[in-house]
């Protein structure tokens, strides 16, 4: 994981060559998570590119692989959830019924749910077919040929819920997925009856750096390892997340040199 007052510190340093502790902790915060959640993002376009190497056998093997270097990274948060009954109507999102067929299952989509990646009944590993068009479900709900049946569900995607018909699985269903990064404690603590290790995820907070003192004439800050959390990614993406947090810090400052200077360390990486 990337350390949270190595970026910090590294951002201030390099923004505030003449102007010490200008980027203060609050204004770092404010951009953190969003940086964080740029560089994820910029994996699955990355993955797309290293799939075109590979398809055109230009993509080098084994460990120098750009393809297994993007999907070990991106394994990292894949996760697995057996999804809970919800009991909301079924809505489109501008409040129009869609359900044709029945009691269908309707299913609660996790809230740190990134991307999906595949759906299926728990145990009896039956995968259940995903889409995410209205029009497209109503016309297999409503065929004689291709009406879902327990040996072949459909699941439909929408903004809160994945609604699966029929709704005759009796078992439960599983659900794999990109989760969205969160971040991980920055020293070990301890929170009532619980401890937490260095390096554990903190899947209730985003990264932040927390400082104990601030001197805003001489920049000196000092850290606050409690309350600060690093960021979850892999350190190997340490230069582009420092170029991603000063980017989005010259664009709120108006600061084009600054935005070049990120903008030309993101293209070296």
């Amino acid at each position: 994981m990337i350390d949270v007052a190595y970026v910090y510190n590294t951002v201030r340093d390099i923004a505030n060559k003449d102007q010490k502790g200008f980027v203060t902790p609050a204004v770092f915060n404010t951009f953190a998570r969003l940086a964080q959640e740029n560089i994820f993002n910029e994996m699955f376009s990355e993955l797309k590119l290293a799939t075109r190497l590979r398809g055109s056998t230009s993509d080098a093997g084994r460990d120098k692989s750009a393809y297994k270097q993007v999907e070990e990274d991106l394994s990292y948060f894949v996760t697995r959830q057996i999804l809970e009954d919800s009991a909301d109507d079924t809505v489109l999102d501008n409040g129009v019924l869609i359900a044709i067929q029945e009691n269908p299952q309707m299913l609660r989509k996790p809230i740190d749910l990134g991307r999906i990646i595949s759906l299926r009944v728990f145990r009896e590993n039956t995968p259940i077919e995903l889409l995410y068009d209205v029009e497209k479900i109503n016309r297999v709900l409503s065929s004689n040929l291709s009406s879902p049946t327990t040996e072949y569900p459909v699941g439909l995607v929408s903004s809160r819920h994945i609604e699966v018909f029929p709704n005759v699985l009796q078992g439960a269903v599983e659900l794999t997925y990109y989760r969205q990064p969160r971040s991980s404690y920055a020293t070990n603590i301890s929170v009532g009856t619980s401890q937490f290790l260095i390096g554990e995820v903190d899947y209730n907070s985003f990264p932040r750096f927390s400082a104990l003192n601030v001197d805003d004439a001489s920049g000196f800050v000092v850290q606050n390892p409690t309350n600060s959390r690093n960021f979850e990614l892999p350190e190997h993406y340490t230069q582009e997340l420092v170029a991603e947090v000063l980017q989005l810090i010259g664009v709120r400052l108006r600061d084009k040199n600054l935005f070049d200077h990120s903008s030309a360390e993101k293209q070296n990486n």
